[in-house]
């Protein structure tokens, strides 16, 4: 039995559908949990209590990463286990031999997933390759941004069908060596998403707020998803920005910067959040969020 922790995010769903790939061509069951940052040590210690893996398990880890208490609990585990993951460690997190962990700008949790699993098999080329480096572009943000990607059709249609309905349609056709063919149907229906998402971005931009962050310029706008898209919106239409802050209440703050000097990675995890240097959020507390509402409401 393999068991998946991965992200909720498009790439891990890349994991996702990978892992599971592998585990068909090896004739392998697989169980998948979709955890997020605040949910993956519970996860995975439940699985670690009451299933308790044996030696002929693999449980992985991907898109994200474990606490040291979960870690430590990993590594007295009888079965092998293996993080695969592309985020920077919170200060004081230690590593295990089992924990590839790379910090590279064209490398996602679903690379890193096809280079261990399926390269040696499958090669750099065909379907599955493919699909791995279409959700990298995405996840790393190098997708072409003039036009309406495939990458970015992608976590649309991810958006729009759920886990379940994206991995049955992306394995069934990448174990048959095609690539995902995504329906007429559905590519409109992404688009049309897609386009009306950008009308939507339009009036957030117009009621930009702007402050000084951690000594950089900063936009401030309001968003229930999309972070990284409304943020690149931002950016193209305000060049001399140096963050956007994309602020979810009652949730949290997601930060983007094109800049190489401002490192967002330690701006979040001193307020308890992380991700990439260029990419990272952190979370509002309901105490504080509260505070918000109730100055917003005088």
């Amino acid at each position: 039995m393999i068991y998946l922790f991965t992200h909720t995010d498009l790439d891990g769903m890349g994991c996702a559908v990978l892992a599971t790939l592998h585990a068909r061509m090896k004739n392998e069951e697989i169980r998948i949990e979709y955890c997020g940052y605040n949910t993956i040590n519970r996860n995975v210690i439940q699985l670690l209590d009451n299933v308790r893996p044996g030696r002929r398990d693999r449980i992985y880890i991907t898109d994200l990463s474990v606490d040291a208490r979960t870690a430590a609990r990993l590594d007295r585990q009888p079965c092998p286990c293996r993080v695969l993951d592309h985020h920077p460690p919170k200060p004081g997190s230690q590593s295990y031999p089992w924990m590839n962990i790379q910090i590279r700008e064209d490398v996602c949790g679903t690379s890193l997933v096809y280079d261990e699993l399926l390269r040696e098999e499958l090669g750099d080329t065909g379907p599955a390759a493919d699909f791995s480096r279409d959700v990298c572009l995405w996840d790393t943000w190098r997708f072409d941004k003039e036009i309406i990607s495939r990458s970015e059709i992608l976590n649309t249609l991810h958006d729009l069908i759920g886990h379940d309905a994206f991995l049955d349609m992306a394995v069934d056709d990448l174990s048959a060596g095609r690539p995902l063919e995504i329906p007429y149907y559905l590519e409109r229906a992404a688009q049309g998403y897609i386009e009306n998402r950008n009308a939507v971005f339009e009036s957030k931009e117009r009621n930009m707020i702007r402050t000084v962050f951690e000594g950089c310029e900063t936009g401030v706008v309001f968003a229930d998803d999309n972070a990284s898209s409304l943020a690149e919106y931002v950016f193209q239409r305000h060049p001399e920005l140096d963050i956007v802050a994309v602020i979810y209440l009652p949730s949290g703050i997601s930060l983007r910067t094109r800049r190489e000097d401002v490192d967002l990675t330690q701006i979040c995890h001193a307020r308890g959040g992380g991700g990439h240097q260029k990419a990272s959020a952190f979370r509002l507390e309901a105490d504080q969020a509260r505070q918000v509402v109730e100055m917003l409401l005088g």
